[in-house]
């Protein structure tokens, strides 16, 4: 079995996440939607940061349009630090982009989540509101780390099922 915890982020590219299963799917898409309604923001998305390029697993409430912009353009965020960050958004400087330009929505403000593993930010969770978000309520920041253990959880789940199902085919097959 592969262990994510002490894997993912040594090296790894993006096509070798896609090889352990770890890619965008309906899972990461509901981890997505879960973190967007906890902050009560209006779209968001889950990054995976490989070694060759950051890695769109998750989002929620954004058009086909818009994700294939942020893919193409490689816009995704990066955190500074371990620490979950409340951002204002530039609008003037950020005009032609799409979720600010009112393509995919008017984001006035987000929220960034690291992920980390064993003290490495291996990606983050975006979280953009229309309507600008001040700060954060009490319950919130606990909420996040509930969150964040569970998304852990899955990207351990993820490749582990994928792991199986690899060596059950190869059974098969043989």
């Amino acid at each position: 079995m592969i262990n994510i915890r002490s894997q993912l982020y040594q090296g790894r590219t993006g096509d070798d996440l896609a090889e352990l299963g770890i890619g965008r799917s309906a899972l990461f898409d509901a981890m997505s939607s879960l973190v967007v309604r906890l902050l009560e923001g209006d779209f968001g998305t889950i990054w995976l940061f490989a070694a060759d390029r950051d890695v769109l697993v998750g989002a929620h409430n954004l058009p086909d349009p818009v994700i294939d912009y942020v893919l193409t353009t490689g816009l995704s965020l990066r955190p500074r630090t371990a620490d979950v960050e409340l951002l204002q958004v530039d609008t003037k400087a950020m005009a032609k982009h799409p979720l600010v330009n009112g393509t995919g929505g008017k984001m006035v403000s987000a929220v960034l989540v690291p992920i980390v593993f064993e003290q490495t930010i291996v990606g983050a969770a975006a979280i953009g509101f229309d309507i600008g978000k001040h700060s954060f309520d009490e319950r919130e920041p606990e909420l996040l780390a509930l969150w964040h253990t569970i998304f852990v959880d899955a990207l351990d789940r993820q490749a582990d099922l994928t792991a199986m199902l690899t060596d059950l085919s190869k059974a098969i097959l043989s």
